[in-house]
């Protein structure tokens, strides 16, 4: 942005040039005795000293008190999902915003800032931020979003002080005293368009209070919008051989712990009713949970697949407790029955890479499950929407958080409106964090919180100019616009074509009408260009053009005849429709067509005659019938080829053993995980009896599963 006027003297400048009050008249020091003169000599020392501690030590507070006056002006603002004013200004008083609109009167006092050719929109928000993970080597991954960096295994700590027994209940943690992020994740964050965040603790089962920051760098202090917003838990097994280990006690835990809460409610009440009753020992864990357990404070519960998304919303129902849930990404595939929990939800938009398939050794290491995961995923965000699910945005899991927008734009390709991605970003999560009208929006009383776009927000040609938090301004990318390039210009007649080449010399031509008229006299001052036009008898016209964040402003002055403004826009070469992107046809053996995604939206599924699927026991489509068919001759003419008890079943039953290899087999069986997570949910209801054991979550056995061989079942 250009700065128009610069603000006046502040009032600590005004402070250190005025007289101070000990300073009075005093005879000239020739009429003083020497000793009287001593003395004073060491008061004006010692009174010199106390300024100058006093203006470095009150330089904050003469900060704090300083008017933060701001208007900008001529700008596109987008102050909330389908609202937009096309040229308007906001006037930014002491972080707040005071007006925003059309026709706003901009105050004596503020710093005026030029919005032409930029969009603002609500300062973004995400959801869900974790301070940075320590280096490690990142985690295998899977369609529910395993594949983000992990922190180093948690190491079993030796309580201190009254909390819980297990080091992974740590309820009474607060990220409000463990602020500010990292510089350079601030960084990141305020460059991908964010202004505020929740931030949440990383470690742990039950993980303490979040809180929303600001993402600027004033400190902690002045950064912190909500000092406790949530109390976070995870449903992700603690590693490092510390339990909880697997899923079915995390389970445990969690629903324990609901429970010793309210215990430790009623406890409490009984014993101060009556003076004779046992002293209740003191919990710090069970003491932060109260708010929650009383319905003050909602649950944000950490999913990391769309199963454990249905389990986190039973838990929650069963303790009676307000919950949102951070999800994997993979809520596509139960859409109907995510959408029923009615739980608003905190989407990441972390889409796979595409795999490996160049050549095909690696092609047919590929699961189907993570062709499925690759195509499906970015259509995640715009099934939910259909589904009229409430959900929130994040960056989190993304390897660079400034491909966030790009990523939300192959949302937008797949279905998502513009309007409900902004509103995912701005409306969605203020409304979650319980600051709907503080953040989220641009409207009078609001916080000053800006994203500055060149472009549409969310487009991989756009840039972020500049985020606006609390009222300060950080700019996040340089303008780099010169007059050098195509432009359309017009100063009241109309567009005109305008050239301006600088390969040897550098040349202007403009087009008018039929003709093309080269400019004499022309003058590069880096993003200043003055030249001169004549066109046959006419009388001269002298242009003098500044070109900035891709726009072209100036005059045309016209001797003894008057001045014109000029306004320009650049042309780009690229500056053609964008053909949307064409999903990727997927073979109906998935069971992922698009009649199939309409019949399970509608609460059916998939129909098996229709595709001529073979369906298992358990309803699900194993395969196409002749396809599976032709597999199973090839298989049995190869295996007829070995000698016997060496074909792949032979040399697994020999080395394994029939027993160990019903163990094994992993839960690929949709039906058989949630079972898993149903014994979790009634029969792990303590946090030292975990009845069925780690066996549950071994690695998949190597090998191929055999199409004629179902799944074993899980009882």
């Amino acid at each position: 942005m250009n700065v128009a006027r610069v603000p006046g003297v502040s009032l600590a400048s005004r402070a250190l040039t005025a007289p101070h009050p000990e300073v009075i008249a005093m005879p000239c020091p020739a009429e003083l005795s020497r000793p009287f003169a001593r003395a004073l000599r060491s008061r004006a020392i010692l009174l010199a000293a106390s300024l100058v501690a006093g203006s470095l030590l009150g330089a904050s507070v003469a900060h704090a008190v300083t008017p933060r006056v701001h208007a900008i002006r001529n700008a596109r603002i987008v102050t909330s999902p389908g609202n937009v004013i096309a040229h308007g200004t906001i006037v930014i008083r002491d972080g707040l915003i005071t007006a925003a609109g059309a026709n706003v009167a901009i105050p004596a006092d503020a710093r005026i800032w030029e919005g032409d050719s930029l969009t603002i929109y609500p300062g973004l928000i995400d959801a869900f931020v974790m301070p940075a993970a320590p280096a490690g080597p990142p985690m295998g991954g899977g369609p529910g979003g395993r594949g983000q960096r992990q922190p180093p295994p948690q190491q079993e700590e030796t309580p201190r002080g009254p909390v819980h027994e297990l080091a992974a209940v740590r309820a009474e943690y607060r990220m409000v005293q463990n602020l500010p992020l990292d510089a350079s994740q601030l960084e990141s964050l305020r460059a991908a368009g964010f202004a505020a965040a929740q931030v949440a603790p990383r470690q742990g089962v039950v993980r303490g209070t979040s809180a929303v920051v600001g993402l600027g760098t004033n400190g902690a202090n002045a950064n912190v919008v909500r000092d406790a917003a949530a109390q976070v838990m995870a449903l992700e097994p603690v590693r490092g051989g510390v339990y909880p280990g697997s899923l079915m006690g995390v389970i445990a835990v969690m629903r324990q712990v609901f429970m010793d809460a309210k215990w430790y409610r009623d406890a409490r009440a009984a014993a101060a009713k009556k003076t004779t009753t046992e002293r209740v020992p003191e919990n710090l864990a069970w003491a932060a949970l109260q708010p929650v357990i009383s319905g003050e404070q909602p649950v944000l519960m950490v999913a990391d697949e769309m199963l454990e998304v249905l389990q986190a919303s039973k838990i929650a129902a069963e303790a009676g407790v307000t919950a949102a849930i951070v999800t994997g990404g993979d809520e596509y595939k139960r859409v109907a029955d995510v959408a029923a929990t009615k739980r608003a939800l905190v989407v990441p938009v972390n889409f796979p890479d595409p795999p490996d398939v160049s050549d095909d050794a690696n092609a047919l290491e590929v699961r189907t499950e993570e062709l499925r995961h690759w195509q499906a995923a970015p259509s995640n965000a715009a099934a939910l929407a259909k589904a009229g699910v409430t959900f929130s945005l994040t960056a989190n899991g993304l390897k660079d958080v400034k491909t966030f927008r790009s990523m939300v734009a192959k949302a937008i390709a797949r279905g998502l409106s513009e309007d409900q991605a902004l509103a995912a970003v701005t409306t969605n999560p203020a409304k979650l964090l319980g600051l709907s009208g503080k953040l989220g929006v641009i409207a009078p009383g609001a916080i000053a919180n800006l994203t500055v776009t060149r472009g549409p927000l969310f487009s991989e040609s756009s840039k972020v100019r500049e985020v606006w938090v609390d009222g300060a301004r950080y700019e996040t990318s340089k303008d780099e616009t010169t007059p050098k390039g195509d432009w359309s210009i017009d100063w009241g007649h109309g567009p005109h074509a305008l050239t301006v080449g600088a390969d040897k010399d550098t040349t202007v031509k403009l087009v008018v009408g039929p003709d093309t008229i080269r400019a004499t006299g022309v003058r590069l001052e880096g993003e200043r260009i003055r030249f001169t036009m004549k066109r046959g008898s006419e009388p001269a016209e002298d242009f003098d053009l500044t070109a900035r964040n891709d726009a072209l402003k100036g005059t045309l002055t016209v001797a003894n005849v008057g001045q014109h403004e000029v306004n320009g826009r650049a042309v780009k070469k690229e500056e053609r429709p964008k053909k949307p992107e064409t999903p990727v046809a997927v073979p109906v053996v998935m069971g992922n067509s698009e009649a199939d995604a309409e019949a399970i939206a509608a609460g059916g599924g998939p129909d098996p005659e229709r595709h001529r699927l073979d369906v298992g026991p358990a309803g699900h489509p194993r395969g196409d019938r002749r396809a599976r068919e032709g597999r199973e001759d090839r298989r049995h003419r190869q295996e007829a080829r070995r000698p016997e008890g060496c074909g792949r079943r032979g040399r697994h039953r020999q080395a394994h053993g029939a027993g160990h290899h019903r163990r094994a087999q992993p839960l690929g069986d949709p039906g058989q995980r949630e079972r898993v997570h149903e014994l979790g949910h009634v029969r792990g209801a303590h946090p030292g009896r975990d009845q069925l054991g780690e066996h549950q979550h071994l690695p998949p056995a190597r090998g191929r599963q055999h199409d004629h061989a179902p799944a074993p079942r899980l009882v």
